[in-house]
């Protein structure tokens, strides 16, 4: 995955306009950026009057699915496949799930506690539920009917 071009891509969509003349927008992104980032970017809309409008917008570039080692065995999710809810098992406090989908795209992102329903309203397909806590992390393959 080529972060850089995202990123680019991602400042250059930040637009505006304006009633009074056109409108400039300029920011102070670094020119570049790298895995794993979280960049916070300030976006400052001016026009021809001198009015200004900022927004402050943060990019997190990480390696969602990589490689990952993974710490934690004890860790089920289940019923596996499932038709809508899945329930984690074996967290041993408070825990933190993201699930994406099989070409990489984040699609939930919560906290989660042992033993409790999560409700997936998801499209039929495979996912990826990466299981954080504390300092570890667990992988584990999902299929939606």
């Amino acid at each position: 995955m080529n972060y850089q071009t995202e990123f680019d891509t991602w400042v250059a969509s930040f637009h505006g306009s304006d009633t009074c003349g056109s409108a400039t927008v300029s920011h102070d992104a670094p020119a570049t950026i790298s895995c794993p980032q979280e960049v916070t970017v300030t976006f400052t809309l001016i026009d021809e009057c001198g009015n200004f409008d900022e927004k402050i917008a943060t990019f997190t570039a990480e390696d969602t699915l990589g490689t990952v080692e993974e710490t934690e065995n004890h860790i089920t999710v289940f019923p596996n496949p499932t038709s809508g809810s899945i329930v984690v098992d074996g967290l041993l406090g408070d825990g933190y799930l993201e699930l994406y989908t099989a070409s990489g795209r984040l699609v939930l992102n919560r906290a989660i506690e042992n033993n409790l329903q999560i409700e997936l309203n998801l499209n039929s397909g495979l996912y990826f539920a990466k299981i954080k806590q504390d300092n570890s992390i667990a992988i584990r393959k999902i299929i939606v009917k």
